[in-house]
């Protein structure tokens, strides 16, 4: 898969329900109904200015949004990626 510029191919990977002493804390209650955890499965070239900080493989959060998808990925944008696992 090819991606332009600042471009990020992500595999999402499904987070499992939390249960703390039997109690099911739904998704909506915590920050992780705002973020994604996925694999890096392609990435941009990046520019001159802006370079990519991420590599094919690596386990990045990012922001959860109506982002393109592309073969079952989600297309995102480099500004959107939260933090590098």
């Amino acid at each position: 898969m090819k991606v332009k510029n600042l471009g990020i191919a992500v595999r999402r990977i499904e987070k499992k329900v939390q249960q703390v002493g039997g109690i099911i804390i739904p998704e909506t209650a915590s920050v992780a109904s705002r973020t994604r955890e996925g694999e890096v499965v392609a990435v941009g070239q990046g520019t001159k200015s802006t370079p990519m900080e991420v590599e094919v493989g690596q386990i990045i959060v990012y922001k959860k949004e109506n982002h393109a998808q592309s073969e079952g990925c989600d297309i995102i944008d480099m500004n959107d990626v939260l933090y590098v696992k």
